[in-house]
């Protein structure tokens, strides 16, 4: 399990390259994040649990990288919409879904 604050774009690829063996990624009220740096996060195989919330540069593109181990996503405060929402119903095996004050 890991969670970061003060993430920039660089920071997630590099834990995505070196820490392949995470099931859990709390990288919430990373304001900086950009949908780009998601691109690295279908490294993360084993992934379960990822938390989006407030990464507020973050858009449904972000959620097209995602790996489709995850079971559980929060990604509250963020600029998703039902193309975002289905790459996850598409992709992913989720159980547990939160998502309030999306746009």
């Amino acid at each position: 399990q890991l969670s970061c604050l003060g993430l920039i774009d660089e920071c997630l690829l590099t834990i995505c390259r070196v820490c392949r063996g995470l099931r859990e990624l709390d990288v919430s009220e990373n304001t900086t994040l950009t949908s780009v740096s998601c691109q690295n996060l279908n490294h993360l195989c084993h992934l379960e649990k990822l938390n989006l919330s407030n990464c507020r540069h973050l858009n449904d593109s972000a959620l097209k990288w995602l790996p489709p181990s995850l079971i559980q996503v929060q990604f509250n405060s963020m600029l998703v919409t039902d193309i975002g929402m289905g790459f996850l119903v598409d992709k992913t095996k989720l159980t547990h879904l939160e998502a309030r004050d999306t746009r």
